[in-house]
């Protein structure tokens, strides 16, 4: 995943795309992996995506609400209603 941030930051999209997908396919149903995947979508502005991977994460066990809400990465979704009715409020 550090791979697919630094690809992210230099405005290489397409292959910080793929690089996200293969993190899922190595570690499935990882809550941790399908969030740090979240933020890379969130930051290359694939908010359909980042929204239904944060779903996935979720599902999988991911817990740490409170950084939901101060992870810098995802300041493009709080505002969305859908982000809203995943995340509950502090």
């Amino acid at each position: 995943m550090l791979y697919a941030t630094v690809l992210a930051e230099v405005n290489r999209r397409d292959d910080a795309i793929r690089e996200c997908s293969l993190a899922i396919e190595s570690s499935p149903g990882d809550p941790v992996m399908l969030y740090n995947v979240v933020c890379v979508y969130s930051r290359l502005g694939e908010l359909e995506r980042a929204i239904e991977t944060l779903r996935q994460a979720i599902a999988a066990g991911y817990e740490n609400f409170p950084w939901l809400h101060n992870d810098p990465d995802l300041d493009p979704l709080r505002d969305r209603p859908d982000f809203k009715a995943l995340v509950p409020e502090r």
